[in-house]
């Protein structure tokens, strides 16, 4: 469940975050240009609005610094954006009772 400040904040995501910061030692495993190297954050790999599923799933997440976690947090935005403009051009089909 999301907070009003769009954070996750229930026992659950508390849980996983930290069963995925344990694994990876608390270090950013994401390591781009800017990296902090102390994770604190847990980035998942896929985003649960994708595959709900995965959510709590540690496999489908990795320890990240804050600023390599922002960097692919707006990866995974802007690829959402660009797959839901692609469905918005794509023509609808006519009903075929309408034809």
């Amino acid at each position: 469940m999301w907070d009003s400040d769009g954070s996750r904040n229930n026992a659950a995501h508390k849980a996983w975050r930290v069963e995925v910061l344990d694994r990876d030692g608390w270090s950013c495993q994401l390591q781009h240009r800017h990296c902090e190297g102390r994770a604190n954050e847990a980035h998942h790999l896929v985003r649960p609005a994708v595959r709900p599923d995965l959510e709590y799933d540690p496999g489908n997440g990795v320890a990240a610094c804050p600023s390599c976690h922002k960097v692919e947090t707006q990866k995974q935005a802007t690829e959402a954006r660009r797959v839901s403009n692609a469905r918005a051009r794509r023509p609808r089909e006519q009903h075929p009772g309408l034809s």
